[in-house]
């Protein structure tokens, strides 16, 4: 019985979730290398992860890899076309890199997913 419960703990400290949450633990210190390695596990284990993905195109923004994190966030919306904060972030990335019609584009589509721009 203790054997199988040590069994499911160290399975469950391997899971997708588990990994991502350890990542946005690393995000939130400001250890980006740490927050990729985490992000780039789970996708191995879930390459259709729109979190993971999502997270990883964060760390891109924020180290100004704009064109990264543009390919980061267009993989999140393609597992979830209706998160208003994927739309606005890759409009922002977009901006960075030129693509300003493209950001307007994505833009659009975070107001009207909820988005408002008083906040």
């Amino acid at each position: 019985m203790i054997i199988n419960k040590v069994k499911s703990l160290k399975k469950n400290l391997q899971s997708e979730f588990y990994i991502i949450e350890k990542g946005k633990i690393y995000l939130g210190k400001e250890k980006y290398n740490l927050a990729k390695a985490k992000f780039k596990k789970a996708l191995r284990i879930s390459p259709k992860s729109k979190e993971a993905h999502f997270e990883l195109g964060k760390i891109y923004y924020i180290q100004k890899k704009y064109q990264k994190a543009t390919e980061a966030f267009k993989r999140a919306i393609e597992f979830n076309q209706q998160n208003m904060h994927i739309h606005l972030l890759l409009g922002k990335a977009y901006r960075m890199v030129g693509g300003y019609e493209l950001s307007k584009e994505e833009f659009k589509k975070a107001m009207e997913l909820g988005y408002d721009n008083e906040d």
